[in-house]
């Protein structure tokens, strides 16, 4: 999925809970900043595998859009990955339920879109200035549906 969807799932549920007086709209708003932080991991294997423009984020962008050069996926979407991040969301928890949480909704809500994502067969595809676009009909919706959810959250 693209940045902003995983920018505002996590916002979505975050709101939700500020809604029903669990976390405070700060915290919301940190579940969807480190949802997108989780995204890194993308860099970093394009850091390690590419052959030219090695730390390049636009050209790190544009590969992920335009082909299949390397593995995008980092050891945290596969299930050594996940292990280990529940592991650590647990760990943390004595020490920081706040922050067990926020990093649970931030992971959890980020491998529920990749994996949705992966199943996706259709995309829209366009080009701003030296920036390829790439987005599946499904992502389109989910965007929709992020978005009515947190003005209706935030309406009320």
């Amino acid at each position: 999925m693209q940045p902003h969807t995983h920018f505002l799932f996590p916002l979505a549920i975050g709101l939700l809970l500020f809604r029903f007086g669990m976390i405070s709209w700060k915290i919301a708003l940190l579940c969807a900043v480190v949802g997108v932080l989780i995204d890194l991991d993308h860099y970093v294997e394009y850091v390690i595998h590419a052959k030219k423009n090695r730390f390049s984020f636009i050209g790190m962008w544009n590969d992920s859009m335009t082909k299949e050069s390397f593995v995008k996926r980092s050891f945290t979407h596969y299930w050594p990955g996940m292990i280990g991040t529940t592991l650590l969301i647990i760990i943390l928890f004595p020490f920081s339920s706040l922050a067990s949480l926020v990093l649970a909704i931030a992971y959890y809500s980020h491998m529920i879109l990749d994996y949705i994502e992966l199943t996706q067969k259709r995309f829209v595809r366009w080009k701003m200035l030296f920036i390829y676009m790439k987005e599946s009909y499904l992502n389109i919706a989910f965007d929709i549906i992020f978005l009515t959810t947190i003005v209706l959250l935030l309406a009320v």
